[in-house]
């Protein structure tokens, strides 16, 4: 996604091209106004990226209306709260699907993967620094000169390293020293004190 994400640095895509499908509010008062806005950033997004070349080979990009799309909303599923709590790890800039153990819920997985990550998910990037009790994560909230461990020492991390602000997650957020998202953290957190912790 990193090349195709690159490729939009710079590029503004106006949400009333065509002309405002939106009230004062910000709700939707012309739906075929909205379509055909939505249809021309669509159509400049394949444009920009049908002119790239990613890994040697060229990228073919298409933009598809919804009424000659092969998928239909009826048929589409949606999944309960216990399946998105067993499977997805959703923050701010990563989500993370992954499969169970449960064989009557998912196929065997066809790597050996889950055999790095025993959690199935990938751990929350951690800076660690030297104490005088040793190892430990500071304190979020202060990015400068932070240095992050590797994927395989962050796998190591045990919960007795995290700041006291981190300990009452259930998962620790992926997003924990992302200055952008602190103000949430701060406030999840604080929820989080409670037994049974949904995050």
């Amino acid at each position: 996604m990193a090349p195709l994400s690159r490729e939009l640095s710079g590029l503004i895509l106006p949400h009333e091209h065509f002309g405002t499908h939106l009230d004062a509010d910000g709700r939707t008062i012309d739906e075929e106004l909205e379509k055909a806005n939505f249809s021309f950033a669509g159509c400049t997004l394949s444009e920009v990226w049908s002119g790239m070349v990613i890994d040697g080979h060229p990228v073919v990009t298409e933009y598809i209306e919804p009424d000659n799309s092969e998928m239909n909303g009826d048929t589409i599923r949606t999944v309960s709260t216990q399946w998105r709590g067993k499977h997805v790890r959703k923050s701010q800039y990563c989500t993370q699907i992954a499969k169970c153990e449960d064989r009557n819920c998912c196929r065997p997985p066809r790597s050996s993967v889950f055999r790095l990550l025993p959690s199935r998910f990938l751990p929350s990037p951690i800076p660690l620094m030297q104490t005088p009790d040793g190892l430990k994560a500071p304190e979020p909230g202060n990015p400068t000169g932070l240095k992050f461990t590797s994927l395989f020492l962050a796998l190591a991390v045990k919960p007795d390293v995290l700041p006291r602000s981190l300990v009452g997650y259930q998962h620790l957020p992926y997003d924990a020293y992302c200055p952008s998202v602190q103000s949430l953290l701060t406030r999840v957190s604080v929820d989080c004190s409670m037994p049974h912790c949904p995050v």
